[in-house]
């Protein structure tokens, strides 16, 4: 510490995301005495915060009061906050259309017009979660980039979008840098080009109508809708042979983590919005998917460390232009689309603003901002 209001970090190696990781939503600054002794996270706050932790019910509801003692004032507005465990999402839409909650997250997106058109509801919608298929290149017939290329261009993103989605998804035509990112290469690879496919699993030398392929997915309806479409996509390229097996959440994270799988449906949205992020899931050690299932790519990784290493913003998103590029010679998923994600409020409620790139829960973060007329 240089003095009470100043902090010095010195890194061992140039890290071009630390300074924004530092600032999300994941870095938090509490009392380091309270957390040596053992302070718990998941129910107790201690902190800088402009709320503190009120009356809370495990699974029932979680109250928050205001800090009188925040730094920067005059926020926050409010004198208190409950939010209310609904899990069912109809109950959760008639809770708002009514008045019983002032606000909730997670819209599903076949509420998203109906709520749009309500006088007394505004809604904020984003496409920050994503729907991709997991190859495991250790599995045949996807240990072939080819075949994993072949795949990408046999399913048609947009009949998913349409008829699982109501037209309401963005197809993805490259990877994971959202389009408005400072990194966004603007990569249009991907299309339903179900003859260059075909050619692709010919040169593999892959036969469909003799390739079992065992896809799995969960019961969740934004995870089995695409599957069930994928599957019929996939049986008019040839494959027969293809088995949707039904999986439970706890299940499905079990996978992630140990590679137990030949193809399945997964969904999630951005670690952080660095586009360093691809470290995660495709550096030869990415705890999500590399590492799990065997994935290895000598150019990738050296592209990676160079991206995180690398200080001037233009020169780091050439580099990552490079990441998605090489992503797509070696197709280890299928990139599908992106979801729409939304929050909404009563229309009495100002100052609420959705935060781009962010989950529900990670814009609500800023409502110390939000006023109730």
């Amino acid at each position: 510490m240089v003095d009470p209001f100043t902090v010095k970090i010195t890194l061992k190696k140039p890290d071009a995301p630390f300074l924004e990781l530092l600032a999300s939503g994941e870095a938090m600054i509490v009392d380091k005495k309270w957390a040596q002794a053992g302070g718990n996270f998941k129910q107790a706050t201690s902190g800088t915060g402009p709320f503190k932790q009120g009356p809370f019910e495990a699974g029932v509801r979680y109250g928050l009061a205001k800090n009188s003692d925040y730094w920067e004032q005059p926020y926050p507005y409010l004198d208190r906050i409950e939010y209310a465990s609904i899990p069912k999402d109809e109950v959760r839409m008639q809770a708002l259309q009514t008045g019983s909650v002032d606000m909730t997250e997670y819209i599903p997106w076949q509420y998203i017009k109906t709520l749009e058109k309500d006088p007394n509801i505004r809604v904020f919608v984003g496409h920050d979660t994503f729907n991709v298929i997991r190859l495991n290149p250790k599995r045949p017939p996807f240990d072939n980039p080819k075949v994993r290329q072949a795949f990408n261009y046999l399913i048609d993103r947009k009949e998913i979008v349409d008829l699982a989605w109501g037209g309401l998804s963005r197809p993805m035509t490259a990877g994971l840098i959202p389009e408005g990112h400072w990194a966004y290469p603007n990569l249009n690879v991907w299309s339903y080009d179900p003859a260059k496919g075909k050619r692709l699993l010919a040169e593999a030398g892959v036969n469909p109508a003799a390739t079992k392929i065992l896809f799995d997915s969960t019961t969740l309806s934004v995870h089995i809708d695409d599957a069930q479409i994928v599957v019929t996509q996939l049986q008019k390229a040839g494959f027969t042979q293809i088995e949707l097996k039904t999986i439970d959440v706890p299940t499905q994270q079990k996978k992630r983590v140990s590679g137990d799988y030949q193809m399945f449906i997964d969904g999630f949205s951005l670690p952080n919005p660095d586009p360093d992020f691809y470290s995660v899931w495709f550096s030869s050690a990415g705890p999500l998917y590399a590492k799990p299932v065997g994935f290895a790519d000598e150019t990738l990784d050296k592209l990676l460390d160079e991206g995180r290493s690398t200080l001037d913003q233009n020169k780091r998103k050439a580099i990552y232009a490079q990441v998605e590029q090489r992503l797509t010679e070696l197709a280890p998923w299928v990139f599908l689309h992106w979801r729409p994600m939304g929050e909404a409020t009563r229309a009495n409620i100002n100052g609420f603003a959705r935060l781009p790139g962010a989950l529900g829960y990670k814009s609500t973060g800023g409502l110390k901002y939000v006023w109730k007329e």
